[in-house]
């Protein structure tokens, strides 16, 4: 969606992406506190607790962006919806809905850097695990298990994305066409900007 077309989000909106925000950055300075003692052999709440608190503000943005640009909350539950269940909600919005799914196409689309990025740190983490010892090595390990993991999955992720796009598509090219009968839930995006 371009800029104007982006809704504000609303203070109760607002309050749910930061919870979001803050849960994320809470199980990240847990998860960085137990990881920098694996590997050091020191207890660092301080350092867990900053990094929780930059990794949560980091994720609130990104949460807000998400729902703003999809049109709200109600118009990204809709979304979600239709996604899992491949089915457009009864009365979307051609124009709307296009534009979602445009996005949503181009962001599979950009899934291949991505799995460039995880190849380079897993290969990254290889050459730090192989001269590494003791607890510092089985982490580095682990990151190399979870890079190498996150560069299969991702396109297949993307591909599975572009599949629910393509279906949403022919049945907007339907809607589009004037006819009826795409089935689906009552939700829809449009709303959100009514």
């Amino acid at each position: 969606m371009s800029a104007n077309e982006r809704q504000r989000l609303t203070p109760d909106e607002r309050q749910r992406v930061g919870a979001g925000g803050l849960t994320s950055g809470v199980i990240f300075a847990v998860l960085f506190t137990l990881l920098t003692w694996a590997m050091t052999g020191n207890l660092s709440p301080v350092s867990g607790a900053l990094g929780g608190v930059v990794f949560g503000v980091a994720m609130g943005c990104i949460f807000a962006s998400t729902v703003r640009q999809n049109g709200g909350e109600a118009a990204t539950r809709a979304l979600r919806r239709a996604f899992r269940s491949r089915t457009l909600p009864t009365g979307a919005d051609p124009h709307l809905w296009s534009t979602l799914l445009d996005r949503h196409d181009a962001s599979a689309n950009k899934a291949k850097y991505f799995a460039i990025f995880f190849a380079a740190l897993a290969v990254l983490y290889v050459v730090l695990a192989l001269n590494a010892t003791g607890p510092t090595a089985v982490a580095m390990w682990a990151s190399v298990v979870l890079f190498a993991g996150l560069v299969v999955w991702t396109p297949l992720e993307a591909r599975a994305r572009r599949s629910r796009v393509r279906v949403l598509r022919e049945q907007l090219a339907q809607v589009s066409g004037g006819r009826a009968g795409t089935g689906g839930h009552s939700e829809n995006p449009s709303d959100a900007h009514r």
